[in-house]
Formats: structure tokens, C-alpha cells, sequence
């Protein structure tokens, strides 16, 4: 008698199981738990775990810059390096500048300006702190000092204190 209740209630289970009912309940289940997923995802991005596994990665956050976009900025500097215009010099100088700040920028180094920034991190962080500092104050000297004037071996310099930087970043 125990036994035939038992298989009546598996019989009862195997049926509830392969019936339309329980088909209809299993798509909806897997829409829910996609859906579930899916909102799972979207808040590890909106909660920034991206710059945590760059911190944990990299020790610091770094931007997320494509190489190829990189490379295209840094390509239209050195090209007004080699226009041979001195005036174009000082463009690279000011250009290379602005990318440097804006990469400091996106890893969030606190600051309002470059110096700043550059005075918030550590040497260990960024060996050529001091040669950055210098190339940011010669940028200074473009803007605020009117027949400021520079040649091209020293515009070169600067270009390679930048380049420097942002190599160490794997930027470029």
C-alpha cells in the first residue's frame, strides 16, 4: 500500500514535470535568470569594477585608450615635430601636454591642474616625475611667456619625456 502511494505521487511528479504547465514556468524561469544576469553585469560596469581590477592589476587606474587611438594622437604630434615650423614645435609641445593631463585625468590623480597631479603621485608610481614636471613648465613657458622660443632638438626632448611617460603606462 506505501508503495503504491509512493509511485502514484512519483507517477504524479514525472507528469507534472513534462506538462505544458511546467514548460511554461521553465521558459519564464529562464528569462528571469537571464534577465538576472544580465542586470548583474550591467552593475559590476556601472560600479566601476573595471578600475578596481586595473588598480589591482596596475597598482593605479589606468584609462581605457585603445593603442591604435593613442598611437593616432601621438603620430600628429611628432608630425608637427617634423614640419620643421618652430611654431608647430610649440604646438606638439602643448598638444603632447593636453594628452598627458587628460591620461592623468582619466586615472582619476586628484588635482586641478597637471602639476598637481604630477605632484600627488609618487616617484615609485612615475620614475621620470621630475622630467615631467620640467616638460610641463617649459609647456608653461609656451603659453605665458610671448617670444618664448624653442628649437627643435629641445621640442624633441619634451616629445620624449611624454612619449617616455605614456610608454611606461603601455599606452603606446
Amino acid at each position: 500500500m506505501q508503495e503504491l502511494f509512493f509511485s502514484q505521487i512519483l507517477e504524479a511528479l514525472v507528469d507534472f514535470y513534462y506538462s505544458t504547465f511546467f514548460l511554461v514556468i521553465k521558459f519564464f524561469l529562464g528569462v528571469y535568470v537571464t534577465v538576472l544576469f544580465v542586470d548583474l553585469i550591467l552593475v559590476i560596469i556601472l560600479k566601476g569594477f573595471g578600475s578596481d581590477v586595473r588598480v589591482m592589476l596596475k597598482g593605479m587606474d589606468m584609462p581605457i585608450e585603445s593603442r591604435g587611438g593613442m598611437h593616432k594622437k601621438w603620430k600628429k604630434i611628432t608630425d608637427r615635430l617634423a614640419s620643421g615650423n618652430p611654431s608647430q614645435y610649440k604646438v606638439a609641445i602643448l598638444e603632447a601636454d593636453m594628452l598627458i593631463n587628460k591620461v592623468l585625468s582619466d586615472m582619476r590623480i586628484p588635482g586641478g591642474n597637471m602639476m598637481e597631479r604630477l605632484e600627488f603621485l609618487r616617484p615609485e608610481q612615475i620614475p621620470d616625475r621630475e622630467g615631467l614636471k620640467q616638460a610641463h613648465l617649459i609647456r608653461n613657458k609656451i603659453i605665458y611667456e610671448k617670444d618664448f622660443a624653442i628649437e627643435k632638438e629641445k621640442a624633441a626632448e619634451i616629445l620624449n619625456i611624454f612619449e617616455k611617460f605614456i610608454r611606461q603606462l603601455e599606452l603606446l
